[in-house]
């Protein structure tokens, strides 16, 4: 029941599945594993009953819990998977943030999505880079960033006003800038 973020065009049609995943932030760990595969079945069943129903040319997933059900579901739509993160960022459990059941956790669960990525039509990535870190897939596509980040504008420097935008992790450097 959240409206969108961005006003989106009324040639748009948004359809809500009303699967409330937020609802396992807060609980204990079984709690939790209980109704997660309770709302995932039920996402499973409603999604694929409502691409059935709908059948698009195309199925974008951005890979959340979809991924893994996703290709299983057969109305003919070519899927494509979108990563907007790259591969060493995608559910990464460093040595010194992590215990080793994370890590054991995070290698069996990366080895499980890199076989589901290679039954989508098509894996699209950030840039080349990224890319090439999936070697393992032979469907892995690159989406340039459509900005150019040329400014036409020349600052006079009449304002002391900085803004940077971007996740808060080590790879931004934000410590740099600051």
């Amino acid at each position: 029941d959240k409206p969108p973020y961005y006003q989106l065009s009324s040639k748009i049609h948004i359809v809500q599945l009303d699967i409330n995943f937020e609802q396992l932030w807060n609980r204990n760990f079984i709690f939790k594993t209980i109704l997660y595969i309770k709302k995932q079945r039920i996402y499973k069943s409603k999604l694929t009953h409502l691409l059935n129903e709908v059948t698009p040319d195309f199925t974008i997933s951005l890979l959340r819990r979809e991924i893994n059900f996703i290709t299983k579901i057969k109305d003919r739509s070519i899927k494509i998977g979108e990563l907007h993160v790259n591969r060493n960022n995608y559910r990464n459990y460093e040595e010194g943030n992590s215990n080793i059941f994370k890590r054991i956790f995070s290698k069996i669960w990366m080895k499980d999505l890199s076989k589901r990525l290679k039954e989508l039509d098509k894996l699209v990535v950030l840039t080349n880079e990224d890319k090439s870190n999936w070697n393992e897939l032979d469907n892995v596509v690159v989406i340039n960033n459509p900005l150019d980040n040329k400014s036409v504008k020349i600052s006079s420097l009449n304002i002391k006003r900085v803004i940077a935008v971007g996740r808060y992790v080590y790879q931004k450097g934000f410590d740099l800038l600051l």
